[in-house]
């Protein structure tokens, strides 16, 4: 296989690793940048195949220590960028046009047939970051996947969220993401809380489904949310406890719509894994080797 470019990573606690950079043309054809990390020089089978799906408005460059850790373990890892998003933005969002559920209909699943059609023969397991694990329920080839694990995969009602988050999410959805999306014409993440921008289409789905007690299925547009119950993969799903945007009754309500899968929920504290706090993205930061310990015991599994 020849993806591109190729840079080696030396890394103390690692053996070196191959990253290659290529792009992945989503199902209607819009180029997705993606990244393709092995173990370098084995002559041994892996054990596996590994997909990133990325958090709202959050790069694939953040996932990389996670990423680079399982390449590690022998594994072979692919992170990408949602279009819109990193190496898959245009110049200007102004006039760029993606919806939430258009991850779920040409981008996702398209990664999906890539890295099936050049792994055929491997287990392929998910590893699903909020949105990222939200929407795996949503494609129409979700029997590729072999096992998944979500990370505060929940529903964004906002009524569900912690402490004073529930508030801010309120104000968000119901005032700053209409206003200022119509306003620039796309919503301006990056000027207030150093997340990606958002495609117009993309923040204001967003934000209704936010408002709505069911989250995304209330959303009358969505034609195949059958395929939750249709998910057969396992899954082990985290809540993270000091995460208010992803409480337990907000991970479950999301959750919980895999019917058919096993799923496993796991609730984490910070300092059962000698961690200070996790939050809603602390789980793919360094340091947290301990619990992606612990997803690889479950993935071995």
């Amino acid at each position: 296989m020849n993806f591109g470019f190729t840079r080696e990573i030396s890394m103390a606690d690692l053996p070196v690793i191959k990253e290659h950079q290529f792009s992945i043309p989503a199902r209607d054809g819009y180029e997705l940048g993606a990244t393709h990390f092995s173990p370098g020089d084995r002559s041994d089978q892996p054990p596996g195949v590994i997909i990133f799906h990325c958090a709202t408005a959050t790069p694939q460059t953040f996932y990389f220590h996670c990423a680079r850790f399982f390449a590690g373990q022998g594994y072979e890892v692919y992170t990408y960028d949602y279009r819109g998003i990193g190496r898959s933005a245009p110049e200007s969002l102004k006039g760029f046009t993606a919806w939430v559920h258009t991850l779920a209909e040409h981008d996702m699943p398209a990664v999906l047939d890539r890295v099936h059609v050049e792994h055929s023969n491997q287990e392929l397991i998910c590893i699903g970051h909020s949105v990222g694990g939200q929407l795996l329920g949503m494609l129409d080839n979700a029997s590729l996947i072999t096992k998944a694990v979500t990370c505060s995969a929940q529903s964004g009602y906002w009524k569900l969220q912690g402490g004073n988050q529930k508030y801010m999410v309120f104000f968000s959805m119901y005032v700053l993401f209409p206003i200022l999306t119509r306003l620039f014409g796309y919503f301006p993440w990056k000027r207030f809380a150093g997340g990606e921008d958002l495609p117009k289409q993309m923040a204001l789905e967003w934000a209704q489904w936010c408002r709505s007690k069911n989250y995304l299925f209330d959303d009358p547009r969505l034609p195949h949310l059958h395929r939750y119950a249709e998910f057969k993969a396992p899954i082990l799903a985290y809540c993270i406890s000091d995460d208010d945007w992803g409480t337990q009754e907000a991970v479950h309500s999301l959750m919980d719509h895999y019917s058919g899968a096993p799923l496993e929920y796991r609730n984490v504290t910070p300092q059962e894994f000698g961690l200070r706090s996790l939050g809603h993205f602390g789980y793919f930061k360094r340091g947290s080797e301990s619990l992606w310990q612990d997803t690889l015991a479950w993935i071995r599994s």
